[in-house]
């Protein structure tokens, strides 16, 4: 997608930042038609659930930590203040833009995040976790958003440069995760130091997480940067989403140009009370995610779609190329 959308944008001048722009041989009347704005109406719906549905789902694990390092009772009460805590945060980087918001919290999240997984490997069994690592490399989605926001950053960058960046840094880092936490856990399990399956049947995957962290030398301090990881991610990754739904919504946006802030906090706001609602509502949130994965099924299509408009553009550039 990232690749579908910037070309037409950059090299095309298109001047706007949405899914649609990636599917302009579709689009005879442009990206205004009907067409055009029913394709970004169903990434808007999608992600808005999407986003929605991971913030419900992730915040029990991070008001777990905070219940066990503050020795709270884990409530609903304290999972909308988690809630609140991560708009508030994306809320004020959205606010603040790319540069001075989106871009230090992230850089910020990378060294705690390294820092962490450094912590792990040397205090846990490395040999046990790199040996499981190397041979747990494998599948690693949320195609439409990551590529509207990483056109976004991309301005400058060839077609090359992109494919690149984003296989091996965005592979390297999710990979570290897994890796390391992942098999901690696994050899936990194993040498039956902590009986994680069994936490996770009894209690929850959130209570699960929050021992294994425990089980650490210093576990609470590790448990305590977990947490503010886990928060400043959800933040970072909700943060973009507004960012991107405030693109997608704005009618004129040439390249090197931002959504206006308000445009940016309605979105930041938007995407926070639905999982507060979700929380507060009996199943809530496996509504929500049916509903979502019955409105992603039309983006398939649509995926076929950018491939295709991508690839003509391609062809129709290079034969206008003059030749060296």
């Amino acid at each position: 997608p990232t690749l579908a959308i910037a070309y037409p944008y950059y090299v095309r001048k298109v001047p706007y930042l949405r899914l649609s722009t990636a599917c302009l041989s579709f689009l005879p009347n442009g990206v205004n038609s009907r067409r055009g704005r029913l394709i970004d109406f169903l990434y808007m719906v999608n992600l808005i659930g999407g986003t929605g549905t991971s913030l419900g789902l992730s915040t029990p694990m991070i008001a777990a930590s905070f219940a066990e390092l503050m020795g709270l009772d884990h409530s609903f009460v304290l999972e909308v203040c988690v809630v609140v805590l991560c708009i508030i945060i994306f809320g004020t980087s959205a606010y603040l833009g790319l540069e001075k918001g989106i871009k230090r919290l992230t850089d910020l999240n990378m060294i705690l995040a390294l820092t962490l997984v450094a912590f792990v490997l040397t205090v846990g069994p490395p040999l046990f976790i790199l040996k499981m690592g190397s041979t747990g490399i494998g599948l690693l989605a949320y195609g439409p958003f990551v590529g509207i926001f990483v056109t976004r950053i991309s301005q400058g960058r060839t077609i090359r440069q992109v494919i690149l960046g984003m296989i091996t840094f965005g592979s390297l880092g999710a990979s570290l995760f897994f890796i390391a936490f992942g098999n901690y856990a696994m050899h936990l399990e194993l040498t039956g130091l902590l009986h994680v399956t069994q936490i996770m049947r009894e209690s929850s995957e959130a209570a699960a997480i929050t021992q294994v962290f425990l089980t650490l030398p210093f576990g609470e301090v590790a448990l305590a940067l977990f947490a503010a990881v886990a928060v400043i991610f959800l933040a970072t990754t909700y943060d973009s989403a507004s960012y991107t739904l405030a693109s997608v919504s704005t009618r004129y946006l040439p390249a090197g140009e931002s959504p206006a802030r308000w445009n940016r906090l309605f979105w930041a706001a938007a995407l926070g009370i639905l999982p507060i609602t979700l929380m507060f509502i009996d199943g809530g949130l496996k509504v929500i995610l049916s509903t979502t994965i019955v409105v992603s099924l039309p983006l398939l299509v649509v995926g076929v779609m950018m491939c295709v408009s991508l690839m003509k553009m391609l062809r129709e550039d290079h034969a206008i190329t003059p030749k060296l």
